[in-house]
């Protein structure tokens, strides 16, 4: 039995290369691995879907790629984790910009 995994859906290979400053075409496979593993970690972090997202908001929301690519990045730069925090927690001013995406439900502040 062959399993798959799921592929990203929103971040694209050369947005991905900029943002991690990667030329060769050899990691390729591993930043789109990055990619999809932070996809899914900004949604499991907001307790979103992309269809609740683009029902929300007409769209993904900037600050929500832009928290997308801060993670795949940090996971394809420091893929042990080895920069100090828990292995593949975005950055402080990450998570303070995605708060407001939170489904009210879930928020600590509500």
């Amino acid at each position: 039995m062959e399993i798959k995994v799921r592929e990203a859906q929103l971040l694209k290979l050369e947005e991905l290369r900029r943002n991690a400053r990667v030329d060769d075409p050899g990691e390729d496979s591993t930043l789109m691995e990055c990619a999809a593993a932070a996809e899914e970690a900004v949604l499991n972090y907001l307790h979103s879907s992309w269809i609740e997202l683009i029902d929300t908001y007409g769209a993904v929301p900037a600050t929500v790629k832009k928290a997308m690519l801060s993670v795949a990045t940090g996971m394809y730069n420091m893929p042990e984790g080895v920069d100090g925090r828990q292995q593949y927690v975005a950055p402080f001013g990450v998570l303070a910009a995605l708060e407001g995406y939170k489904r009210l439900s879930d928020r600590n502040d509500v």
